[in-house]
């Protein structure tokens, strides 16, 4: 049982691993660094600022939604729930709303 647990995770890390190493030596890193170095600094930090930004209000908006919905503080408490209960479903976005309905009070 723990063998078919863990090929799926294997074969993903070596995937991935694959992934990132073939994306890093097709990528000329010095290129990458002249263009950036041609680049209006200005620009490049107000993209960051509204990246961050983005991801807070984002944060902010589940916070809320999970705040009605009866969780407080809900990554420990999906995390406890989760930990050990495995589901028959590959895909991590199902898992993690069978999670999540688990832990949310009945309506």
């Amino acid at each position: 049982m723990q063998m078919k647990k863990s090929v799926p995770r294997t074969v993903s890390v070596l995937a991935i691993t694959i992934a990132i190493f073939f994306i890093f030596t097709k990528i000329d890193f010095f290129s990458v660094v002249k263009v950036l170095s041609h680049a209006n600094l200005f620009y490049l930090f107000i993209a960051l600022l509204l990246l961050v930004i983005g991801v807070l209000i984002i944060a902010k908006r589940w916070r809320i939604i999970l705040k009605y919905n009866g969780l407080s503080n809900p990554v420990p408490q999906v995390l406890h729930y989760c930990d050990g209960h495995t589901s028959p479903h590959p895909d991590y976005a199902i898992e993690i709303r069978r999670c999540y309905q688990s832990v949310l009070p009945k309506r």
